[in-house]
């Protein structure tokens, strides 16, 4: 057999063994600092504007430069390329995107790849913090196997405020659903002609919901808690 037939026959074999997809090349691991030059689809300011009901003709105002636009990526040693990986896109309260706490460790044991954009704090509009979140998800889709139905959206505090709005507007692309850390607001519904749509598919995401006794956000994330399960 020569080389270029068995080299096809090894490339078919592949596909075949994983669903039809081909395996991703292997990829970085560990932390480290990824640049983009691609931004998401999602995230131009005419879809971005109708899921949110902004004001179509602000665009020019939130036009930013994806490559200057960096963001903290973790990816376990056990990534491999063999197997899908979950996704969480992570909504920081202030600078820097990486895992918190001792998050890490969760990632490593539910195989889960983490992205979070360095400058999407508090103080910056809520715009940009939601468009270079989903370049984030564009940018990992597009160089790890990503399991379709394990991306999340996840934010602490006014990110975690922001994540809550994020889920129930693009639930096509936070697939899994959201994980709001002390600071969440209610589940409106985004704009468009796919709006009833995209609703009930909100509906059949999953959602955690992570407060505690000394929060102020307690009360409202329980009343938020109980407009989900509503």
């Amino acid at each position: 057999m020569s080389r270029s037939i068995a080299a096809l026959v090894a490339f078919i074999l592949s596909v075949a063994l994983h669903g039809g997809e081909a395996v991703k090349p292997p990829a970085q691991t560990g932390s480290f600092v990824l640049t983009l030059t691609e931004t998401s689809p999602m995230s131009a300011w005419p879809m971005l504007s109708t899921r949110f009901g902004w004001n179509a003709g602000d665009g020019p105002s939130y036009a930013y430069d994806i490559a200057k636009e960096p963001f903290d990526v973790y990816v376990p040693a056990s990534y491999d390329g063999t197997r899908p990986f979950g996704l969480i896109a992570y909504i920081s309260p202030g600078k820097g995107g990486g895992p918190i706490g001792g998050y890490s460790a969760v990632l490593d044991r539910y195989d889960l790849i983490w992205i979070g954009n360095q400058s999407v704090e508090n103080e910056r509009d809520v715009p940009f913090r939601q468009a270079l979140t989903l370049d984030g998800v564009h940018g990992i889709l597009a160089r790890y196997r990503i399991d379709p139905e394990r991306i999340y959206v996840a934010g602490t505090s006014g990110g975690g405020r922001c994540a809550s709005e994020a889920a129930p507007r693009f639930p096509d692309v936070y697939t899994g659903g959201g994980i709001y850390f002390i600071g969440c607001n209610g589940m409106d519904a985004p704009g468009g002609k796919d709006s009833n749509r995209l609703r009930e598919l909100a509906k059949t995401h999953r959602y955690a919901f992570m407060t505690g006794e000394n929060d102020f956000n307690k009360p409202g994330t329980q009343s938020v808690f109980a407009q989900y399960k509503g």
